[in-house]
């Protein structure tokens, strides 16, 4: 799966792509297969060379007027401050590195910062592209050696209509039409590359970038040449899967196997899965535009399981759209948000499970014997398979398991002479077998691995916090609740349940007079 670029703080847009691709290595491991799972960071490009020089220019440079700064708020500066304060400490630290590797080491430790408590799988290897500059040059030197390119004045370029000639196969990916690549490309002026679609294997040096040695002299990998490297020299050639995002498809995958087909005479990999673009209330997002989310932000919008659950609630190939609730001001109509939405779902499953578990506590359950509705339990993951079989349909998977929870609270809901009917023990063992096979389900997309009482508990805490509501303060309008009733005033006590509810609180009534509260989602 190709990484990420460490210029800057990562944002949702990398969250999707991991997190898909998470769901997926989770369940071809689920299905007994051996899975080596390579992520590479890329830490030599342009982006992190500019960001280094930002950064030695100092606060107050001519790059803060760049449009691409036009939309930061007061808390973006912020942050961008206290990222260059470090990143330049650190430069004065190790005046031996070059500064775009200091820039680079600082987000990589930023990245496993922002990703820590999201549970994802850890990568089998996570290579970095400055460490594999001899590898890269070794394909570059075959590449050369075969034909498919050239070298001009030190910079190294990929010859695509030679590539094409040979084989017929460049844009087999894309299914771009090479002769209209080929008519629509240009040279600019400043580049020695021979064709329009020609693209640099190889920089030659320019001055204050990083540069090592090669046989074209110094100079510094073109982007697309790190993934053909890194990605076949620890899975081999012909491996199975890659994976990246659908805006990578051209050029980067596309010049991915023209790199690799061209060093080495067959088949870069087998199967490409490319995950859908993401939106942001509907408009794609850019930091031109104001709407980026990055990793922190998010973490502040919902826990990280309700960004997990949101995630795989989509097919990784279709498109996302990340939003919160609204309300319209002229028709006072309230548009849920997506995120809200996948919120009120984790809290279902947990709510349920909750439920559940509070009824099996203290019974010793036999696995052997009937249960209810024996076409359906016990059959969980017999559907969840046949729907993750289907191109990792995880939306599919999602809905057998909310099945399977609706069936687990119709259950529940049951009254005493139901379940007497029923039989107590025919109605623990379908519980506890219901139970069991939607844990084992969820933990193949990651999902309600924790204690679902204290992941409730965290849950109202996050939404207090993130509603700016004060716990003691409903606690305590619960008890003028209780004392308004006992004094027969229904009036003001209502008005209390509707102050609350108001505020996004449900009470609920028990038996023995006791009143529990939630959020409301």
């Amino acid at each position: 799966v190709c990484g990420v670029t460490v210029y800057d703080r990562c944002h949702i847009g990398h969250l999707r792509s991991m997190l898909s691709f998470d769901a997926v290595i989770r369940y071809l491991e689920h299905r007994g297969l051996d899975v080596t799972y390579v992520r590479n960071f890329t830490d030599v490009d342009d982006k992190i060379i500019q960001r280094a020089k930002e950064v030695q220019e100092g606060w107050e440079g001519q790059w803060r007027s760049d449009s691409r700064y036009a939309s930061f708020t007061e808390e973006d500066w912020e942050k961008r401050r206290r990222d260059d304060e470090e990143i330049r400490r650190r430069m004065e630290a190790s005046p031996d590195k070059h500064p775009a590797l200091v820039v680079s080491e600082y987000f990589i430790e930023r990245f496993y910062e922002d990703f820590e408590d999201f549970g994802m799988r850890k990568p089998d290897v996570e290579p970095r592209v400055s460490e594999h500059i001899d590898d890269i040059i070794s394909m570059i030197s075959d590449i050369l050696g075969n034909g498919y390119a050239y070298d001009a004045d030190g910079d190294v370029y990929f010859d695509v209509p030679s590539y094409h000639q040979s084989t017929k196969s460049y844009g087999k990916l894309s299914g771009r039409n090479y002769e209209e690549l080929e008519e629509g490309a240009r040279v600019n002026p400043g580049e020695n590359k021979r064709h329009g679609v020609d693209f640099a294997l190889w920089k030659a040096a320019k001055e204050g970038e990083p540069a090592w040695d090669s046989p074209w002299g110094q100079g510094r990998p073109g982007w697309h040449i790190e993934c053909s490297v890194m990605s076949s020299k620890y899975l081999g050639g012909g491996f199975d899967i890659h994976g990246g995002g659908k805006d990578l498809i051209f050029p980067h995958h596309e010049n991915e196997i023209a790199q690799y087909e061209a060093a080495r005479g067959h088949a870069f990999c087998n199967h490409w899965m490319h995950n859908g673009f993401v939106t942001v209330n509907g408009v794609k997002m850019s930091k031109s535009l104001g709407n980026f989310i990055s990793i922190d932000d998010a973490r502040r919008l919902a826990l990280p399981e309700v960004w997990r659950y949101l995630i795989v609630s989509v097919h990784y190939a279709s498109p996302i759209d990340f939003s919160t609730t609204t309300v319209d001001e002229e028709t006072g109509e309230t548009k849920r948000g997506t995120v809200d939405i996948a919120a009120e779902r984790v809290h279902y499953f947990y709510s349920t499970l909750k439920r559940v578990g509070d009824i099996l506590d203290g019974h010793e359950i036999s696995s052997e014997g009937d249960v209810l509705r024996p076409d359906f339990t016990g059959h969980l993951l017999e559907r969840f398979d046949a729907a993750m079989d289907d191109d990792f349909n995880t939306p599919k998977a999602l809905a057998e398991m909310g099945e399977v929870a609706k069936y687990m609270n119709e259950l529940a809901a049951m009254r005493k002479k139901e379940i007497r009917k029923a039989g107590e023990d025919v109605w623990l063992r379908t519980l506890h077998t219901l139970r069991t096979e939607l844990l084992e389900a969820a933990g193949v997309l990651g999902l309600f691995r924790e204690d679902p009482s204290a992941f409730l508990d965290k849950m109202r805490a996050f939404e207090l916090d993130r509603r700016g509501l004060d716990r003691q303060w409903i606690e305590d309008r619960i008890s003028e609740r209780a004392r308004a009733k006992k004094d027969k005033d229904f009036a003001a006590a209502d008005a209390i349940r509707d102050e609350l509810l108001g505020k996004g609180i449900e009470l609920r009534d028990m038996p023995g007079g006791v009143t529990e509260w939630d959020v409301r989602f």
